[in-house]
């Protein structure tokens, strides 16, 4: 169906890391190659909406939900999917075996023009061609906009963001947020979370060069991350645990 892309494919020793499972970050990656190629496919690709309204795809917010990760060598399903459009483009993904979901996740993406940096309203990036979408599969569709107060010895680390860390549009990529807020967390600390969901949230953009500081705090079952140059705040992670 036009309105749903799925695949099959064998996770490698590139798609896990240091755990030997599948960690969040290698997650992301295989969903959103999986909506690149369904929003080619939909005509609504990189290419597409610069050339329809010279705009850019960004992600807003995003939540992902984990019930297992997979390690090497296991057979699996991606799948994805577009939610009704109003404001901002949401979109659902799965990652199955065997028809067992084993994590969901949906990101809420918008279009930015590329010479004013506004918000592009649907209307005027294309039409999807979609007649009747599906629903989300979430298990909890709700975000905690869960936010603390950080103290100075709350940081963790300080990183220079570099050309390996820069997106298609030469800005800081989505998921090399991810990976600083996992680099937050030693090896040891990181094996012992539990992680039952992960909300990103993507204030500012960042480029080549910009300093992000980096801090990390605790706080019920959450751990709360945030990204911050000394002027803004380009990113927050929050790490729901486990009971």
């Amino acid at each position: 169906m036009k309105n749903y892309l799925e695949y099959n494919f064998i996770t490698r020793f590139d798609d896990v890391g240091a755990t030997r499972t599948m960690m969040p970050h290698n997650v992301v990656e295989t969903f959103q190659l999986c909506s690149n190629n369904h929003s080619d496919i939909l005509g609504v690709g990189v290419e597409d909406i610069r050339k329809s309204c010279n705009g850019k795809w960004v992600v807003l917010k995003a939540k992902f939900e984990f019930d297992r990760f997979p390690a090497i060598n296991e057979p699996l399903t991606v799948s994805t999917w577009p939610l009704q459009t109003r404001m901002l483009f949401p979109r659902c993904f799965e990652l199955k075996q065997n028809g067992v979901s084993l994590i969901r996740g949906r990101m809420e993406y918008g279009v930015i023009n590329e010479e004013t940096n506004r918000l592009v309203l649907p209307k005027y990036v294309g039409e999807l061609g979609i007649n009747e979408f599906l629903p989300s599969n979430m298990h909890d569709d709700t975000y905690t906009n869960a936010t603390c107060e950080f103290a100075n010895n709350d940081l963790v680390y300080t990183k220079i963001i570099r050309l390996s860390e820069l997106d298609y549009n030469q800005h800081g990529n989505n998921i090399a947020y991810i990976k600083m807020a996992i680099d937050c967390f030693s090896f040891d600390e990181y094996s012992k979370l539990n992680i039952k969901v992960l909300e990103m949230y993507y204030s500012n953009q960042c480029f080549e060069g910009d300093q992000i500081h980096l801090y990390k705090k605790y706080v019920d079952d959450k751990c709360i991350i945030e990204g911050k140059t000394d002027k803004d705040t380009i990113f927050r992670a929050v790490f729901i645990l486990k009971k």
